[in-house]
Formats: structure tokens, sequence, C-alpha cells
């Protein structure tokens, strides 16, 4: 990823680049927008690169701030080699946040501009609709709140944009199912926050989905790489709730070492060298059921499943944790080897190439890009071999 360090761009070439301008807070809710703006908005309008703006009331918290997103762009780098990243850390000096936004929108000749730089809701959407008035009619202006678009006026001549940012398991991964094979009781809760099981259609596998957009940390390998949306989507998230529970760690943590920053890529390997007792949470050891423990393991394991054909169903992975003998003997069967079908996720003549960018850190030189991967890979994954596991 290239990084530009310096606090002042000089000679911006606005005729040829097409900017995605994104004002922030430095803070998670920040972090989930500038992943949002990097991967639904500027990955959807191809080789666009994307301004950082935080607007601070000093220049020692301007500093500060940029610090910590040299942090975090780091960690992300590994999912997002592919964008150019400009930091800027502007001082007020008097102006208001919606004049430093205008100014550098207007300066830059932004294409889009994502407004995250209030707390509040209301203080957000008042941002907003002032850079509306200011700003051209071919600017996108959007303004986002807690994974919502809360405000967008869009230029007409691009398609509209996704309208939420959320990828967690979805109680639409478990429509259809029984409050018996649930099991559920007073007082229980269930997942139900907004998934990607209702994008895909219901009368096939799959269905792509250009704007990829979602919760850093729960994205399947196919979705992620592809826009390939479908139920088994949502099973794969479920896996990595179930290793949250298992383990007490956060899907991304920047305090872990390098390399095991992802719940995902530090615990898989756990699990195929059999010390599964290596995922457990500290704070609950010696007072889990080893049984049902395994059962959860096994669970998470089949869940994250590369290969999206060769993943559960939400039904057999319910049957599994409720310890079904039938579901047990046919999990067993699968084998230690059932996660190497990894043609679907990434195809051979660039299976390389697709690990380096999902899994590798990338030198800040490089620049490849996902679009045209998918350009020259789309006869390759839109045919892949289906299947549907039965129970």
């Amino acid at each position: 990823m290239a990084v530009e360090k310096n606090n002042k761009v000089d000679n911006v070439n606005v005729k040829q680049r097409n900017i995605v301008l994104v004002g922030i807070k430095i803070d998670e809710s920040g972090k989930e927008i500038l992943k949002w703006a990097l991967e639904a908005v500027a990955g959807k309008h191809g080789e666009c690169d994307v301004v950082v703006i935080h607007v601070c009331s000093s220049f020692h918290s301007a500093l500060k701030s940029k610090s910590a997103l040299d942090r975090y762009l780091e960690l992300y780098s590994e999912f997002c080699s592919t964008k150019k990243i400009e930091l800027k850390g502007d001082v007020l000096k008097g102006n208001s946040v919606q004049g430093v936004l205008v100014k550098e929108a207007n300066r830059y000749n932004a294409m889009s501009i994502i407004v995250g730089v209030k707390h509040q809701r209301k203080l957000r959407l008042k941002v907003a609709k002032g850079c509306s008035k200011e700003l051209p009619p071919t600017t996108d202006v959007l303004a986002i709140h807690r994974g919502d678009i809360i405000f967008r006026r869009s230029n007409h001549s691009q398609p509209p944009l996704a309208q939420n940012m959320s990828s967690r398991p979805s109680s639409e991964l478990f429509d259809g199912l029984s409050d018996k094979e649930l099991k559920l009781k007073s007082g229980e809760s269930m997942l139900s926050d907004f998934g990607l099981s209702m994008w895909g259609s219901k009368s096939c596998l799959y269905t792509i989905q250009r704007d990829v957009v979602g919760t850093f940390g729960y994205l399947a390998p196919e979705y992620f790489m592809y826009g390939k949306v479908s139920d088994k989507v949502d099973v794969y998230a479920f896996g990595v709730v179930l290793l949250e529970l298992i383990s007490g760690r956060t899907t991304i943590s920047s305090d872990s070492p390098r390399g095991q920053e992802s719940l995902v890529m530090w615990a898989k390997p756990i699990i195929e060298k059999g010390a599964a007792k290596e995922l457990l949470d500290p704070n609950i050891s010696g007072t889990f059921v080893e049984d049902q423990f395994q059962k959860m393991v096994l669970a998470a394991k089949h869940c994250l499943t590369r290969a999206a054909t060769h993943r559960p169903n939400i039904r057999e992975i319910l049957k599994l944790l409720n310890g079904e003998d039938e579901v047990e003997k046919w999990v067993k069967k699968l084998g230690e080897d059932d996660d190497c079908f990894d043609d679907e996720v990434y195809p051979n003549s660039n299976k390389e190439l697709h690990l380096s960018l999902a899994m590798l850190d990338i030198e800040d030189n490089d620049s490849i890009s996902v679009g045209s991967l998918e350009r020259s890979n789309n006869s390759l994954f839109s045919s892949s071999p289906s299947q549907e596991l039965q129970p």
C-alpha cells in the first residue's frame, strides 16, 4: 500500500486522479467507515485514490491521530493493498469541520465525500447536508453513522451504493429452522444483526455482489475476493463467532504478534495441529465441559472451510452442536483434509497471487488491482463446480 506521509500534498492532479475523500474520527467507528470507503466506494469505481482527513483542533492532536491511523492501516494493508491512501491531519484554524471538508473536496475534485467526523448523528447529518449545498452536484456526499447511510446525495450517473455496512451473522441464517432445532429457551439471545443471506438469490447457489462491504474479520474468502454471496457466507461468519466464544479474542487484535492479528489466521493452524485447547479463553479454563468444547471447535473448523461448496449449511452445524450421532459420524468421515478444496476460492492460474493478497504483507510500492484480477478470472469462478452437503 502506498501511504503518503506528508501532511501537505502539492500539485494535486485533479484531472487524472479519482478521489474519494473520507472525513473521520480516529476510533472504531472511523475505522469501519474507512474500510467501507475503501471497499464499497473506492473499489466500486475502479482505480480510485482515498484521501483520509482527520479534522483536529491542534497540530499535536493531528499528529497523534495520524499515528494511530498509520498503525491501523499497517494492519489492514494485508487485505487492502490495492488502494492508494493519503493521510492528512487538518487543523481547524478557525474553520468549521464542514469548511475543511468542502475545501479539501474542491482541492482534490473529489468524486465522493464520506462524512464521519462527528460522534453525534445529528452533527454528522448537519455537516453532510452543508457539504452537499456547497459542493457541485457531480460529487457524491454521504454520512455514515453506526453502520448505516444516514444521508446521501448521489451523482445519478453512478449506480446506488449498498445501504448497510455489516456482514455479521444474521437472523436470516436461521430462517426455516424450528424452535426445536434451535433449542431456544426463554431469555436466550439470538443473532439478529443484518447479514448477507438476504442479499443472495433464492433460486441459485450464489449471486455476485459488486459492492463488497462488511465487518472486518467476518468476511468469507469467496465474498471478499469475488463478491460471491450465498447463505454459506453467513455460515463462515458464524464460525468466526464460535471462535470468539471459545477464545475470548476479538476478530482483529492489533496487540497480537505479527501474523496473528486475525483470529481466523491465528486459530486455524492450532486446530489443524490438533491442539484445540490452546484456543481456550484462560478466563474459563477449568470451567468448561470437554464434550461441548470439542463440538464447538469442530463446528467452527467446518464453518471456516475456505471453499463454500464444501462448507456445511447451518442445519448441519446446529445438529453437530446439539450432539446428533449421525451428523457427528458424517463430520468425522470428512477427514482432516476437507479444507484443501481451494480452487473455488483461489483459481489455480492465480492461486499464489490471491494468497498473497489475502494473507501476506504487501510491499508499500506494490499496486495490484483486485478488480483486474476479478475480470481476468471471471470465467473461472463463475463456472465453479457446485454441490450441496446432505445431512
